[in-house]
């Protein structure tokens, strides 16, 4: 079993956490704290929950509430599942930019490679959009 670096030096690394390759938080010393700027961010994804909750409204004549329901549970799995996973791969393993660092650890560097480079392209479009 290799050594884990943790992300609080002094403190050691779980035993039953298995083998990995060697990925710590480094001098990023990440801290588990919200300030308020965060919590201003939380206040406006709740503004834009609501927004698609009235949005959803025009689709209601055309496809009726069952078919909006529908819909809406089968979206609202997808998006659940994919913040499930994220969620334990980030608290196993907490790092600075996990979005691209950990299809590396998971997949292969090739993934890892084209996330950053999407990303990257994504972020262009909108600065340009905007």
């Amino acid at each position: 079993m290799s050594q884990h670096k943790a992300i609080d030096d002094d403190a050691p690394a779980p035993a039953d956490r298995p083998a990995g390759p060697d990925i710590s938080a480094g001098s990023q010393h990440l801290h588990r704290r919200l300030g308020g700027k965060e919590i201003q961010l939380f206040a406006v994804g709740g503004a834009i929950g609501t927004s698609l909750y009235v949005q959803m409204g025009a689709s209601l004549p055309k496809g009726g509430p069952a078919g909006l329901f529908l819909g809406f549970v089968l979206y609202g799995t997808i998006v659940l599942a994919v913040n499930q996973c994220f969620a334990e791969m980030v608290t196993y393993m907490p790092i600075a930019s996990p979005f691209v660092r950990l299809a590396g650890f998971w997949v292969d560097d090739a993934l890892s490679f084209a996330m950053g480079w999407n990303y990257f392209f994504l972020m262009g479009m909108a600065f340009l959009r905007a």
